[in-house]
């Protein structure tokens, strides 16, 4: 298992740095977010906070984007179940490249497509579009969907990523 999350939360991701491969934790406390690398003898510490920094879009405000889903009429559950979520983004453009070949490919439980684009939603996606209806109770067609997301500009993405995270909670629950 290369990225995963645990029963408590922690999400874990193997990344590759230049003294070879390394275990990172995440742990989430409130609005914070603490990490933990293994083994913790890198010598770069810099690429080490840069590549979580990225791959966990700690450099991406999503406050804004909560606020304005929380007056959305019907988005409330969404916010309950994907309050603190943050967008995950892949180390290179390789890596971004073989799971987007694999979500389309296989499924998305192969691989998730987190081009770290917050700014674009999927407005033709059929999946997308039924999904949002199912949350808000209602059928949506996916030019609806896509007028639905431009509310919430420049976090349309965000949006996506957040029904995706519905759907799984959904699952899980």
């Amino acid at each position: 298992m290369v990225d995963g999350v645990e029963e408590d939360g922690t999400w874990s991701r193997v990344i590759v740095l230049a003294e070879g491969p390394a275990l990172v934790s995440g742990h989430q406390h409130g609005d914070g977010v603490t990490f933990e690398a293994a083994p913790a003898n890198t010598d770069d510490h810099r690429t080490l906070a840069a590549l979580v920094t990225r791959i966990f879009s700690l450099d991406v405000e999503v406050a804004p984007f909560f606020r304005r889903l929380r007056r959305e009429p019907g988005l409330a559950e969404v916010v309950r179940r994907c309050a603190g979520l943050r967008p995950q983004r892949f180390a290179s453009l390789f890596e971004t490249l073989a799971n987007g070949l694999a979500c389309q490919q296989l499924s998305l439980d192969s691989g998730l497509m987190r081009l770290g684009r917050l700014d674009v939603f999927p407005a033709g996606d059929v999946g997308a579009a039924r999904t949002l209806g199912r949350i808000l109770g209602r059928t949506i067609a996916p030019a609806r969907a896509g007028r639905i997301a431009a509310r919430f500009s420049p976090f349309r993405g965000m949006l996506y990523f957040c029904i995706l995270g519905w759907v799984l909670s959904s699952t899980s629950s």
